[in-house]
Order: C-alpha cells, then sequence, then structure tokens
C-alpha cells in the first residue's frame, strides 16, 4: 500500500459506522451480538481467505488492511487494534467511541497474544460479565498475527462465540446511492469485456484455432495489461483503469459443463461447434459485477427452445424481485414455469437462480433456490443465473447446456433494473448457424427446414468490423429448384490479394470447403470437399451485422430526436430565442462610431501645423481646413491609399458610411440633411509626410485591434483565481508551446508545472510565463506520438479566451517532437533499407517516442492525482481517425469521447460535442467518394462547423461513434446554405417547431440513396418533352455509340478491374462522346431555342 495513496473518507467511516449502531447485526431479526470481531492475515491473492471480514474492511474504510483487528459494539464504539504504520491512518478517528492500540514492536506471538487479552479486556468493561461475540466463523486468515488471535480466544473467559456472517451478509446486501452507483460502473465494465470475449470467440472460430479453454481465459484477462484496450474501454465508460479489475473468466464448450458459480477453466481444446459459456466477473473499486452468456453453433431446435425459456424464466425473476418478496418463492414460480412449458427440462434447470453480490463476489448465505428463507430488500443487487446443465445424449448428438447471467437491482419501487443489458442476450445475437451442406439429419440442423442463417452475436458497431463482403453464390445442379428462403447471391468483386487467397485455397492438406470471399466468380467453384462447410457464415454475420446495426442506429435515432426536439422546445421557452451566445465564447459588441472621442475638449487639440498628421495618444487623424486642425477618430476611417500621378504624391483616406462596413446607427444622431464625408484626398509634391501618416496610421490600427481582443477576454468573465503552489509539484522540462508567446515564428520552450490550481508554463530564459487555471479547462487531451505522428503533446481547450502575448485564443498546446518536422532533401541520402545507420537511426527514433509517451502519460496521471484537480484527460481514438478538412488543408480527424479534434497541426481543430445540436451529413451518397459533416451549434447565431473531405467509407463508424455520444445525425444528397436556413429559423422558431423541428427539414431525406433521390423527385422538367422532340430529328448517335455503352456497362459487372489498355480503350471513348457532345451544343445554338417554362 502506497502511502501517499490511502485515505480514509471521514464522511464515509461516519456513516457506515452510524448505519452498524443504527442497523445492528442481526440473526433471524433477533439482537444476538454484543460486538463483532473481525481479524485480517497476511495478503493472499492466489486464495480468498475471508470474504465478509475483507468485505466489512472495504465497507467500512474503502481499503483493506492486513494483520488488523476491528472491533465493533453495539452503540457504535470502535477498537482498531495495528502496527504502527497502520495505526496513523485512523489517528484522526481517535477518540472516545474510537480507540486506537497500537501493536507492539518487535512483534512476537507471545508479545501479541499478551496484548490481545488487553484488547479484549476493554471490550469486556463495557460489555457485562458475559459478552456475545460474534465472529465470521468457517473464516480462516493466515498469517502468525492471525493464528494468536485464533488460539487465545478460545481460552478467555467470559465470552460465547457465535457467528455472525449472516448478520453481515444482511448488513451489506442493502446498497446505497453510492455503491448502487460503483456497481453500475463495474456492469459497463464487465459489458466491454464481454463483447471483448465474444469477439476473440468469433476470431477463434472463424480460424478455426487450436486453443484451450484457460488459455482463451488468460488473454481476456490480460486486457488488464493492454493499454490500448483499455483506454478504449475506459473512452466509452469515463472509468480510470486504476478502478478496474477482472475477478474471474470463464469459458465451456465441447462434452463437459459446470454451471456452478466459481468454475474455473479447463485444459480441454475449444470446441468449433456446440454451445459455448461465456461469463465474465469484473470489480470496480471493490464492486462486483457478473455478466454470463451462452453462445451456440449450429444449434438445434431443442437448444433453441432452451435458450428461448432460459430468458423467459430471467424475466420471470426479475419481475417477481420486489421487497418482500421470499427467495424460495421466487425459485418455486420460476421452476413451475420450466414445469408448464418444458418437463423434460426441470431435472436439468440449475439448483440457483442467482445469489447477491457486491462487495462479495458471491454470497454463500444469500442464494436464490428452493431452500431459502430471505427476503428480498430495496437496494439488494442479485446476479441472476438461469440455466439448464448438460444431460446424456442420445447417439449422435453432442452435449449442451444453456446459462445466462445477468446483474439485477432492486429499486425501493418499480421494476427491478438490468445493469447488464448493455450486453444483448437476444437469440439473433448469440447463435451462429453455419450454411452446411454436408450436415447429417440427426445433428439438428434446421437448413432442412429452409430458414435463414441467423448472425454471430453483434458485440461492435458495424463500423469497427470489417467491411462487409458478400459471399461466392452456391453452386446448384442444373434444373435445381430454390428454397422458399433462399436468395441468389451476388457476385463480389475480387479485391488485389486474391491472388494469395487462391494459392492458399489451393493447398491439399486443408480440409476445409470454406470458400474464400476473394474467388472470382468466372473461375469454376470449388468442389465440396467433406468437413465443415463455411462458405458463407463469416460473409453473412459481416452482411447481417450490418443491417442489425443500421436498424439499430435508426431506433435509437428516432428516440434522441423525440428527446432533442423537447429540450429545444424548452430551451426556447427559457431563453426566448434559439440564438444565444456560449459564455466566454461571444465577441463583444463593435463600438459605435457615435461613441468614440479623440479628445474631450477642443483645448485639448494641438495647435494647428500646415500638413496632415495622426495623434498617436488621440488616435485620431488631423486634418488642417481654413487654418484650424479637424480631427477624425481612426475608427471611422475605413482605409487609407497613397499613390503618385504626374510627379506628385497622393493620400487618399477612406472613411466608412452607410452601407459600406457600417449602418447608419452607428453614426452620430443629426437631422435628416446630415452629411458624410466618403473620402478626404491630399496632394503634395514631397511625399514624405505621407509615408509617416499611413505608418502611423497602421500602427494605430493594431493598438486599437489589440485594444478590442484584450477588452473582450476580460469581459468574457475571466477567472480571478490567484495561482496556489505547492511544493514539488510535477513537472515536465524542454517543452514547446503553441501558440507562441514571441512574434514570428519564434518558438516558446520551457517547463511546465503541475499545482494545486493551475497549470504554470515558464519560458526558459526569460520572465514570461503562461498560466492557465483548472477552471478556464474545458477539456484536456494527451496524444501520445503513434504511427503517421511525429510530436507527443498536451492540449487544453478552453471555456474562455485567454491572451497569449498579443494573441486571444481558446486552446492552448504543449508538445515536444521526436523526430524533425521538415528534413533538408539537399543533404539527406539515398535511402537504402539495409543500411546499419538508417536501421539504429530508426530505433533510437522509437525508443524517444516510447520514452517521451511514458514521460507525458506519467504526468498526465501526476496531475490527475493532485486533489485540488478536477481535469481528466482524454486520449484520442486512434482506431477510430479518418482524414478531413477542417481549416485550410486536410488533417486526420480524432473522435474522443466528448470532442472531435485534430491537433497534430496548428491552428488545432477541437470540437466540444457540448456545444453541438445536431449533425448533418451533406453529399451523403454512396456514388461519391467524400461527403461533408455540418455541425450545427446550439447558438443558432453561430455559422455551422464543417469538416469537409471526408471519405464515404467512414460514415458508418462515424454515425456509430455519434450514437454512442447521444448525438443527432441526418443526411442530405446536397450542400445546405445555412445561412439562410439558420436565419429563417431564428426569424420564425414557432413555425420550426410546428414542422417538427429538423425533421421537417431531413426527415424525409435522411436514409435515402442517391438513385432513389433521383427515381423518387417531386421535380420534373416541363421543357424535357420539347427536348426530346428536337433530339429526335437529329440525333447524334450511331449503334456503333450504343455497342460501346452496351460494352461499358458489361465491364461494370466484370470480376476484376480494368487494365491499362482498357482503361486507355475507355478513356478513347469517352473523349469521343465528349466532342460529339459539344458540336451537338453548336449545332443547338444556330436553331432558335425553345421558350421557357416556369419550374414548379
Amino acid at each position: 500500500m502506497a502511502n501517499s495513496k490511502i485515505e480514509i473518507s471521514k464522511e464515509l467511516l461516519r456513516s457506515r459506522i452510524d448505519t452498524v449502531a443504527k442497523n445492528w447485526l442481526r440473526t433471524d431479526a433477533t439482537d444476538s451480538f454484543d460486538a463483532v470481531l473481525l481479524v485480517t492475515g497476511l495478503v493472499a491473492d492466489d486464495e480468498v481467505q475471508a470474504d465478509k471480514t475483507i468485505a466489512m474492511h472495504h465497507w467500512l474504510f474503502g481499503f483493506e488492511f492486513p494483520e488488523t483487528v476491528v472491533i465493533l459494539q453495539r452503540g457504535g464504539k470502535v477498537i482498531v487494534w495495528t502496527s504502527s504504520k497502520k495505526v496513523k491512518y485512523f489517528q484522526d478517528f481517535e477518540g472516545p467511541d474510537f480507540r486506537l492500540v497500537q501493536r507492539v514492536t518487535p512483534a512476537s506471538v507471545a508479545a501479541d497474544a499478551s496484548q490481545f487479552k488487553e484488547v479484549m479486556d476493554l471490550l469486556r468493561t463495557g460489555g457485562g460479565s458475559n459478552v456475545v461475540l460474534g465472529i465470521p466463523q468457517k473464516e480462516t486468515p493466515k498469517g502468525p498475527f492471525a493464528q494468536v488471535v485464533a488460539d487465545v480466544l478460545p481460552t478467555l473467559s467470559g465470552f460465547t462465540v457465535e457467528d455472525c456472517r449472516e448478520g453481515i451478509s444482511r448488513l451489506l446486501a442493502k446498497k446505497d446511492e453510492q455503491e448502487v452507483k460503483v456497481t453500475k460502473e463495474s456492469c459497463s465494465f464487465a459489458c466491454e469485456v464481454m463483447k471483448k470475449f465474444s469477439e476473440t470467440m468469433e476470431t477463434i472460430i472463424d480460424e478455426e484455432r487450436q486453443v484451450t479453454h484457460a488459455k482463451v481465459c488468460s488473454e481476456i484477462e490480460d486486457i488488464l495489461d493492454n493499454d490500448a484496450d483499455m483506454n478504449k474501454i475506459c473512452s466509452k465508460t469515463g472509468l480510470q483503469p486504476s478502478q478496474l479489475d477482472i475477478s474471474s473468466t470463464l469459458l465451456q464448450t465441447g462434452k463437459t459443463f459446470n454451471l456452478k458459480p466459481g468454475a474455473m477453466p479447463t485444459d480441454d481444446q475449444v470446441a468449433m461447434t456446440g454451445a459455448y459459456v461465456l461469463s465474465v466477473s469484473t470489480r470496480c473499486r471493490e464492486y462486483a459485477a457478473t455478466v454470463t452468456r451462452t453462445m451456440m453453433v449450429n444449434p438445434s431446435t431443442d437448444q433453441k427452445e432452451a435458450y428461448l425459456l432460459t430468458l423467459e424464466v430471467i424475466q420471470l425473476v426479475i419481475n417477481r424481485l420486489k421487497p418482500g418478496a421470499m427467495f424460495k418463492d421466487v425459485y418455486r414460480e420460476a421452476k413451475g414455469k420450466v414445469q408448464s412449458a418444458r418437463p423434460d427440462l426441470v431435472p436439468r434447470l440449475v439448483k440457483s437462480l442467482g445469489y447477491l453480490t457486491g462487495l462479495e463476489l458471491r454470497d454463500s448465505l444469500a442464494r436464490l433456490d428452493e431452500k431459502s428463507e430471505r427476503e428480498v430488500e430495496a437496494g439488494n443487487i442479485f446476479v441472476i443465473a438461469a440455466g439448464f446443465e448438460s444431460a446424456t445424449m442420445v447417439a449422435g448428438q453432442q452435449p449442451w447446456a444453456v446459462w445466462v447471467a445477468q446483474t439485477v437491482l432492486v429499486p425501493a419501487s418499480g421494476e427491478a433494473q438490468v445493469l447488464t443489458s448493455a450486453c444483448s442476450s437476444k437469440l439473433q445475437h448469440v447463435m451462429w448457424e453455419l450454411d452446411d451442406g454436408d450436415r447429417d439429419a440427426g445433428s439438428g440442423a434446421v437448413a432442412a427446414q429452409g430458414k435463414p442463417t441467423l448472425p454471430v452475436a453483434a458485440t461492435q458497431p458495424a463500423a469497427a468490423a470489417a467491411p462487409a463482403v458478400l459471399p461466392v453464390a452456391a453452386t446448384q445442379p442444373a434444373g435445381a429448384k430454390r428454397g422458399p428462403n433462399s436468395k441468389k447471391q451476388p457476385v463480389p468483386k475480387a479485391p488485389p490479394k486474391a491472388k494469395a487467397a487462391k494459392k492458399q485455397e489451393a493447398q491439399p492438406q486443408r480440409q476445409s470447403t470454406r470458400l474464400s470471399a476473394t474467388t472470382s466468380s468466372s473461375q469454376a467453384p470449388a468442389p465440396a470437399v467433406q468437413g465443415r462447410a463455411r462458405s458463407t457464415r463469416g460473409v453473412t454475420q459481416q452482411v447481417k451485422e450490418s443491417m442489425a446495426e443500421q436498424v439499430r442506429l435508426e431506433e435509437m435515432q428516432m428516440q434522441l430526436r423525440a428527446q432533442k426536439l423537447a429540450a429545444m422546445r424548452q430551451r426556447f421557452e427559457q431563453q426566448g430565442s434559439l440564438s444565444s451566445c456560449p459564455p466566454g465564447r461571444g465577441a463583444m459588441a463593435p463600438k459605435k462610431l457615435g461613441d468614440c472621442k479623440a479628445y474631450a475638449d477642443p483645448s485639448k487639440i494641438p495647435k494647428p501645423a500646415n500638413c496632415v498628421q495622426i495623434d498617436v495618444a488621440a488616435e485620431a487623424l488631423l486634418v488642417p481646413i481654413k487654418g484650424a486642425l479637424v480631427p477624425f477618430h481612426c475608427r471611422t476611417i475605413k482605409n487609407m491609399a497613397r499613390f503618385t500621378t504626374d510627379n506628385f504624391e497622393y493620400l487618399r483616406v477612406n472613411f466608412f458610411v452607410p452601407g459600406q462596413g457600417k449602418s447608419s446607427e452607428d453614426f452620430p444622431e443629426g437631422g435628416a440633411d446630415r452629411l458624410y464625408v466618403k473620402e478626404l484626398v491630399f496632394k503634395s509634391k514631397n511625399g514624405d509626410n505621407f509615408h509617416s501618416v499611413r505608418q502611423s496610421f497602421v500602427e494605430v490600427q493594431k493598438r486599437l485591434k489589440f485594444k478590442d481582443t484584450q477588452g473582450e477576454v476580460n469581459n468574457a468573465g475571466g477567472t480571478k483565481e490567484v495561482l496556489k503552489v505547492i511544493a514539488g509539484p510535477p513537472v515536465i522540462r524542454d517543452m514547446n508551446m503553441r501558440p507562441t508567446m514571441g512574434s514570428g515564428s519564434r518558438r516558446s520552450v520551457g517547463q511546465l508545472e503541475a499545482h494545486a490550481n493551475c497549470l504554470r508554463f515558464m519560458v526558459r530564459g526569460q520572465t514570461e510565463k503562461v498560466e492557465l487555471f483548472y477552471s478556464q479547462v474545458k477539456h484536456a487531451f494527451f496524444q501520445p506520438c503513434g504511427k503517421g505522428t511525429l510530436i507527443v503533446l498536451m492540449h487544453f481547450h478552453l471555456k474562455e479566451a485567454v491572451m497569449i502575448g498579443k494573441k486571444k485564443t481558446f486552446d492552448v498546446q504543449f508538445f515536444t517532437e521526436v523526430a524533425a518536422l521538415t528534413e533538408d532533401l539537399s543533404t539527406r541520402r539515398a535511402g537504402n533499407a539495409h543500411d546499419p545507420d538508417e536501421i539504429l537511426e530508426e530505433q533510437r527514433e522509437q525508443e524517444l517516442k516510447e520514452r517521451l509517451n511514458t514521460v507525458f502519460h506519467e504526468f498526465c496521471k501526476k496531475v490527475q492525482a493532485i486533489p485540488t484537480c478536477p481535469l481528466t484527460f482524454s486520449i484520442p481514438e486512434q482506431d477510430l481517425s479518418f482524414p478531413g478538412v477542417a481549416h485550410k488543408g486536410s488533417v486526420t480527424m480524432y473522435p474522443c469521447n466528448k470532442a472531435l479534434v485534430a491537433l497534430q497541426e496548428w491552428p488545432p481543430f477541437c470540437l466540444s460535442l457540448e456545444d453541438i445540436d445536431i449533425v448533418v451529413f451533406e453529399r451523403a451518397m454512396l456514388t461519391t467518394r467524400e461527403f461533408d459533416m455540418a455541425f450545427i451549434n446550439k447558438d443558432y447565431s453561430q455559422p455551422p462547423v464543417r469538416v469537409t473531405m471526408v471519405p464515404t467509407s467512414s460514415i458508418d463508424f462515424i454515425k456509430s461513434w455519434l450514437a454512442n455520444m447521444k448525438m443527432i445525425w441526418y443526411s442530405v444528397t446536397m450542400n445546405m446554405n445555412w445561412q439562410m436556413v439558420l436565419k429563417e429559423i431564428i426569424s420564425d422558431p414557432q413555425n420550426f417547431f410546428e414542422n417538427n423541428g429538423w425533421e421537417g427539414w431531413f426527415g424525409d431525406v435522411g436514409g435515402a440513396s442517391s438513385e432513389e433521390a433521383a427515381e423518387g423527385s417531386d421535380f420534373v422538367d416541363e421543357d424535357s418533352d420539347a427536348d426530346e422532340d428536337d433530339d429526335d430529328g437529329d440525333d447524334d448517335f450511331d449503334g456503333d455509340d450504343a455497342e460501346e455503352e452496351s460494352d461499358a456497362y458489361e465491364d461494370d459487372d466484370e470480376e476484376s478491374g480494368l487494365d491499362w489498355d482498357e482503361l486507355e480503350r475507355e478513356a478513347e471513348r469517352s473523349d469521343r462522346k465528349r466532342d460529339r457532345e459539344r458540336g451537338a451544343e453548336k449545332a443547338s445554338t444556330k436553331r432558335q431555342p425553345p421558350a421557357k417554362k416556369t419550374r414548379r
């Protein structure tokens, strides 16, 4: 235990002691104990020695303290006997009701025995002549300390020892709000691990890997050591890796199934067909969660019915979990359900339908079986596990079992809540049916019944899976009739790596009839080989998973859109408008020209001079007119221009006038006959003064701009905090900062320190520093140097703008280069893959990457560990990245849990999703290679944020990511004029809501493809008939052209891509066709064009 990480919460301990005093440990509803003795021994990871004692430690203190005696008394008093190192953690609680006894040193058996008697004498003084002492019997803590207590306790007089495990079980069974919250987090982690488990099994079966059950379970438990997997899981769930643990994993396949909690995986090989029982138990801050699923490959009708009955039993149990219900009554009702539906399955029903869980993974005294007298209480959390055990099968049938488990919360009122519902248990998500042509009639196959195959569990979004590839058409004899549910399979295109796939198929030693998806349709289908035929399993699974995912996303979108419309109505009612600028983000209202004053009174104007001049201090242009200087404030000047004509120098001063950058309201009030000065032109033979005036005007403009910018930052409600320095803060040196503090391209290099309430960056060798208070930071990102990147960085997106140098910015970034961002090609040597110098250089660069990533990561963890720091660093998802154009160049976009970012280039792109109302996919058609995304701000007066040129192949997983973020998206086939759209919505919001919000704009076109949009268009050009009549008389195409077009369509249907010769011929045909079209246009211009009719 690290001293810096152990801190007992005073509020937690006080509330738990009060709970113990109020709800004293009971056995059969009778107060039976005067005190409870809890003894812990040495920590042992290989076995659980004292479940309830350790659970009480975590419940009371939040930690387990080894070799410690804790005595709880009926009145709420506590006695703790432990070593000197552990006593200091309890010193803040010491008092009359909380007594500490320090273990003598050096420790010995005799000293411990003597001191334990003294501790028990303290208990005897407040308990009378005979003290009823409760201890968790049948628990055997290990170690000399625990052994001393076990040996001395029976020798003490005046104590009656009884078992208190039942009382502890009842005390820990009722969860408070904080415990329920942590358990839900544990369930989220369990569901993510189960999805990974399912993906692993899918790969094993698909690749026919020979691996043992224990090996697979070990691979799943190794997720904790895989930073990439943990970062992905934590980004989805918002949890910290240090809080998570995997208690156990279980995989059972083949002929042996053990449906008992605590079963261990065996060293048997994973079977390729049959039933697969997968179970995962996880912990989050020591609170447990369990999820169990059964996957089936080629199940029989009997197996399917048993699985569906299992789901019905689980639902029945969940519906009956009401406060006051008896455990045995719930079990008997579930058993009656099985008896009425399938009497033959009653002997195979599991003997227990669940148990209570929490700080104990399984409470052995609270099992949901036929003999339990316990009652359901509000706040109980159950693991409901129903199933049918394996039985002796008839000849030719493989043994099978079904087991499904859910973690369920019993609230004070209402229906019980399934906390592991994120991992689907529906039949269509857990069953594989292989399209086997050689399956025996006795194998329980349902293919002969004409039922369509079902997909593998949809354990991930369709975007994250491999691109769906349609299967090769199965061979049939000529004249064979198709089944009623069979469909003709489309012929796939051959990918570039088809040769490798064909070579692999040609190997005779692989006894599999699985047809590769890369087989060309021009070849004869592969002959059937005896064995399992898996020609369509993988591809059918992918297609159906993709379809199921699309349906799921559409259903989710319908719900989210209804919620969004209600939220928009509420926002409109509260604000009275849909245009409201977020705090800290709005620009200060421009200063009116009528408010600009160069001089307070005429006496402040300088003495007249016979030349034009700029008063820099007063920010005014002084013009001599009739012997007096007339001042013009520089804010009224639009620009100045200097030019030479006929040996004379001219200076033209252009002013703002209504309609040219300003409105009439910006000018001082006057009569109806007021005049505006639009420009002044000065002429001189010497242009030196004009040059000085123009340069001074430019400097004044810069000063005014900086003043306005600084005023916006100051008026945005900036923080007034003061830096709170801590001793020995986390520091990282040799950092670069963007934006730079100086002008030009000079870099700002220095060190970054993390203090109690602020990050401070100090430039090396200078007094300049930048302070970023934690309260100013909206999002914090850590992006390690990965593939295709050359810098490791920390990025902070701010709630309000700050001034760095003379620049206003919402983004501050600290980074270090792993390699030079630019390279001088003139000094570069010719590359050689076997050059040892280049190999060493690559190795050094890779080592530097890893070292810098570790340094930055450790710094981020230290910052998060500061007690007063609320920041949580998000890591951009490398696997979900996609290219796009955000500013002016193409960058790589990285989705995060709260934002979409592109941080490698400067200026950065950081879009906070909490400021976005909806997302619109523009040009989203199957026929285009790229599409655009428009992010509509919640403030409709702000222009949308657009990301263009996104590959169409990325749209599926972008939709999945947005759905996980609870974001609304629509699809349109064109680019929108957002300025007009938002202006119309702001001008008439009532009409916007009456038309169902954004559904009135995009609801009907969200899922239409380009072809459907073209066929279903309501627009008809009335000139089309006339044009067709004119074209009939002067046809520019002959029969050869029709043949060429026919050939082109046939080429599109070919299996493989076009070679260079075919591409050349295609280009020639395209050129000839374009020349003919140009000739037709010239001919049509000579004729009188028909009168155009109005389009409707």
